[in-house]
């Protein structure tokens, strides 16, 4: 009868669980202990790579920063892959609309060009009034015929 207590205590129920996840975790050891092996061999071929480019005078910090910064670009390029479609939709809107951060910050700053070929960043409402300025001159010239300078 106590064996039978044992076997129905939470120490008996929980006893084939603990034993599976032991398990588990120690085939997991033996798994991480093969990649690791596997990745000190490649992180050796890419250092050879490195060696081999400083040989033939390639400068190695930047050829370093390249394969970051194409690396960074990947992973950039996959955030919206696992969202849904409306999630993406607006993913995508935000990326547009906020594009290089320098864009984003002038525009927050009130800097902002009307279309994509215009480079005049200067605040709307500095170009709103030289645009009223120049609207004025050309009032002040109507009835005065061909004749009349334009007033810079």
């Amino acid at each position: 009868m106590m064996a039978r207590l044992a076997a129905n205590s939470i120490e008996g129920r929980s006893k084939p669980f603990v034993e599976r996840i032991e398990n588990l975790m120690a085939e997991g050891q033996t798994a991480k202990s093969v990649y690791m092996s596997e990745c000190k061999a490649r992180r050796a071929d890419i250092k050879e790579i490195y060696t081999e480019a400083k040989d033939k005078s390639i400068p190695i910090k930047a050829l370093k920063g390249l394969i970051k910064y194409r690396d960074l670009e990947r992973k950039q390029n996959k955030i919206g892959d696992g969202l849904d479609i409306d999630e993406q939709s607006a993913y995508q809107n935000l990326v547009e609309a906020l594009g290089p951060l320098g864009a984003a910050a002038a525009k927050a700053a009130g800097y902002e060009a009307s279309d994509e070929t215009e480079r005049d960043l200067r605040p709307t409402a500095l170009k709103q009034a030289e645009k009223e300025r120049a609207d004025e001159a050309a009032l002040a010239n109507v009835g005065k015929g061909k004749e009349a300078a334009p007033a810079h």
